[in-house]
């Protein structure tokens, strides 16, 4: 009976303040627009960072499961007082879905600049969770805890404390405190606290605040609705040219013209700035793309390496030693949050192809032995990692950036580079590799 008491005592106290077991539910009626605005301080060795952010929410539909349709823009504006800069605010456009419960579905390409988890956090869905509950996401790679602080007939208080792939390694805390008005059904204020000790060594808080929410003229939101359609469809499509520099340029112009016939029907000033960046950044992406698949053609090229490298507890290994199989190599190191952001998929691929005539290697870079050891542990890598700092200019890396995977045939020559992080990666290294396996 005695270990009983502090449960029953604390399940009467949370009672006693309890709405009597109303769930909270976001209201997200169609033609909502809902703007927040937010501030946030990191302050660390030698610097300090301020990151003004406003973000606009149209509810432009609902959809036939109940969840709500939402167009989004968010502007951020970051400054280093090291340095003095003149930077344009980051502008992200988009879209994704929510429940009532803040069950979000967005595009992964999507969630890598923007988390609709930072305005709508999930909130009990059921009389069980009202004190606390979790999340997982998978788009996101993310684990977020939930803990209840305060109910009653106004407002639903809660804090949230996510749990990222990264967090680990660069020592990374964060929590935020956010209240929920039960009549409006929306988040009403966040205030943040962040940690880091790797890196940047600081601490820094932040607080985000509802500034308006009003329904707008429903022939507006049907316009907006059917402009970002067309536009998101259009933006959503990727140039799929195996490297090959001319149909690079082939499909980058199509993809242009396409565009440019588009804005001419848009009306929204919104839609138009947005569509208008886009072509902007089509150049430059249509360059970056040309210089990037000339580059890697130079490395194809290349005849087949014969290096020697050791791994981090000094045991050799030498790539002709796996002639006859397939080499996947990823270059990382511990300050490329995208490199982590990638090793579980690489890690994915090592088990998919254990046994299978497939070597996966980890090329780390850092100086230290001790941080390549330090992810190797937290990450819990399932395949070797080497020394390969002297291995970079091999297969000229410095001129990809990271991380960039190498996939070597059976004879030892370079056949396919991936650069950079992506949500598809796992299937995007299984097509290239299978297609080795079978040849």
């Amino acid at each position: 009976m005695r270990r009983s008491m502090p449960i029953l005592v604390a399940l009467l106290a949370f009672a006693g303040i309890c709405r009597g077991g109303e769930l909270p539910k976001y209201q997200l009626k169609t033609g909502l627009e809902i703007k927040y605005e937010g501030n946030d301080i990191f302050k660390f060795d030698g610097g300090r960072f301020d990151t003004e952010t406003k973000a606009t929410f149209w509810i432009t539909k609902t959809n036939a499961d109940g969840s709500a349709h939402v167009v989004y823009r968010r502007s951020q504006l970051s400054k280093d007082n090291r340095f003095k800069s003149d930077e344009k605010p980051r502008i992200n456009f988009g879209m994704f879905d929510v429940t009532p419960d803040g069950k979000v579905s967005i595009d992964p390409s999507s969630a890598m600049m923007f988390d609709p988890a930072s305005y709508f956090p999930r909130l009990p869905s059921t009389a069980a969770e009202m004190t606390k509950w979790s999340d997982h996401s998978d788009v996101t790679q993310t684990d977020t805890a939930f803990r209840a602080l305060k109910d009653d007939e106004k407002t639903f208080e809660f804090s949230v404390i996510p749990s990222r792939i990264y967090d680990q390694i660069y020592g990374i805390g964060t929590k935020f405190d956010a209240v929920f008005d039960r009549d409006r059904g929306l988040l009403t204020t966040v205030h943040s606290q962040v940690s880091q000790t790797y890196g940047f060594n600081g601490q820094g808080s932040g607080m985000m605040a509802l500034k308006s929410a009003e329904m707008k003229n429903p022939a507006m939101i049907a316009q907006l609705s059917k402009e970002t359609d067309a536009l998101f469809a259009l933006t959503k499509e990727r140039i799929d040219s195996g490297y090959d520099p001319k149909e690079i340029e082939t499909q980058s112009n199509k993809l242009e013209a396409d565009l440019r016939a588009l804005i001419l029907t848009l009306t929204l000033t919104e839609t138009k700035q947005f569509a208008q960046d886009q072509l902007d950044s089509m150049t430059r992406e249509r360059d970056w793309l040309i210089d990037g698949a000339k580059a890697q053609a130079s490395v194809k090229a290349l005849p087949p390496a014969d290096w020697t490298a050791k791994d981090l507890d000094g045991k050799d290994y030498a790539l002709k030693d796996y002639r006859g199989k397939v080499v996947l190599l990823d270059y990382w190191y511990r300050g490329c949050g995208w490199c982590m952001r990638a090793m579980p998929q690489v890690k994915e691929v090592a088990e998919k192809y254990k046994d299978k005539g497939v070597v996966v290697l980890g090329m780390n870079t850092d100086e230290n032995v001790s941080d390549a050891k330090f992810v190797v542990d937290a990450m819990k890598l399932n395949y070797p990692v080497l020394r390969a700092k002297d291995l970079v200019e091999t297969y000229k890396v410095n001129s990809f950036g990271f991380p960039t995977l190498i996939v070597i045939d059976q004879t030892g020559v370079v056949k396919a580079m991936h650069i950079g992080y992506s949500p598809t990666l796992k299937d995007d290294l299984s097509k290239i590799i299978d297609g080795l396996l079978k040849s």
